[in-house]
């Protein structure tokens, strides 16, 4: 048994993590910990031969019955759902992953096997936390795609999730970098074959695929939007500390709407003075996630082509929210739990 001490950043927050069976991470009493936990299993940079990770992704029939459970927990009125019982009914990942419900606030669908030789998750699928309607009280679902390389967004989507009780968040389950030998992706070829921001193979594409089925049409600015955590470097957008984007370039007409939520999150970090967000409207930077699968399938790109097609001017929402952010802001979890909720009011 090995005790893990992690320090976030030069902050004053310290995790301690014992590491020990997966089924064991659910006994932590808070939702850092037990998060911390679970991506001690997370496949790193360099973790996976192009043959393993090959393996790892998905079947067809894995990707459907994945999708219908998650939507099946987002749909139920009743906590007692999430069971390990469910998995009766979606027999082709049952002896991959389990269902637990934790806190009496969230069911967490997650892998219950590790790698054979490897101290990884089987499959490195990432896991999903769907809260209970009865305590979520926001329409947003946050997800963090970059475990790893893009430092630890993966611990602030799943604290800005619990701080704002939104409805769900998504945590892949690898690095970008996790495949050896820069092995690169059929979908988009020049990213890296792990990266899920640009392969709609992952069952992270799967389970913000079921949350935005879900939500479907009725996702108003007002209160609903769908917000991917990044990570960049100091000075990739030189004029800002935060870019905010829709998944569309610098001159889209979007960015003019007052209301859009990635306007009303870049006027409410503004008003902190933690640093300077902005949007496409007022920077050149070019970070502004129009290969992200996810942002093309919310922009109206089918699944079978969000690979190839970019989305078109006439099919941006602005529901989907790609945040990049310099190393300085990723751990203010408050001042962000007060950006979404401005950003956001009940």
């Amino acid at each position: 048994m090995t005790v893990i001490l992690l320090g976030l950043f030069a902050l004053d927050i310290l995790i301690v993590v014992t590491q020990c069976a997966p089924s064991d991470c659910y006994r932590h009493p808070d939702i850092l910990s037990m998060h911390t936990c679970l991506a001690n299993y997370f496949a790193k940079k360099d973790t996976l031969t192009a043959n393993e990770w090959q393996q790892m992704l998905p079947t067809a029939t894995e990707r459907s019955q994945y999708n219908q459970l998650i939507s099946g927990i987002l749909s139920a009125k009743d906590a007692s759902v999430c069971s390990q019982n469910l998995l009766s009914q979606y027999p082709e990942i049952a002896d991959d992953i389990e269902v637990r419900y934790y806190q009496k606030s969230y069911c967490i669908i997650a892998e219950s096997k590790l790698h054979p030789t490897k101290n990884i998750f089987r499959r490195s699928w990432g896991y999903v936390i769907i809260a209970d309607d009865t305590w979520s009280k926001l329409n947003v679902y946050h997800s963090a795609p970059h475990f790893q390389s893009d430092l630890h967004t993966d611990i602030e989507a799943v604290m800005i999730f619990n701080m704002t009780r939104s409805r769900a968040v998504a945590i892949n389950g690898a690095s970008r970098f996790a495949v050896q030998d820069g092995v690169k992706s059929p979908c988009i070829t020049e990213y890296y074959a792990a990266d899920a921001s640009h392969d709609n193979r992952t069952m992270f594409f799967v389970a913000n695929s079921a949350m935005l089925a879900h939500q479907g049409a009725s996702c108003p600015h007002e209160h609903c939007a769908f917000i991917q955590w990044h990570g960049m470097a100091a000075g990739s957008c030189p004029d800002a500390n935060v870019f905010v984007s829709t998944g569309i370039s610098n001159s889209h007409n979007t960015y003019s709407l007052p209301g859009l939520p990635a306007n009303k999150i870049v006027a409410a970090f503004n008003q902190l003075g933690m640093g300077v967000a902005k949007t496409p409207k007022e920077s050149i930077c070019n970070l502004v996630a129009a290969e992200n699968v996810f942002g093309r399938l919310i922009n109206g790109v089918t699944t079978a082509n969000v690979c190839k097609t970019a989305a078109a001017s006439s099919g941006v929402t602005g529901k989907f929210v790609h945040i990049e952010q310099e190393p300085s802001v990723r751990a203010e979890f408050e001042k962000w739990t007060q950006i979404i909720n401005s950003a956001f009011p009940l």
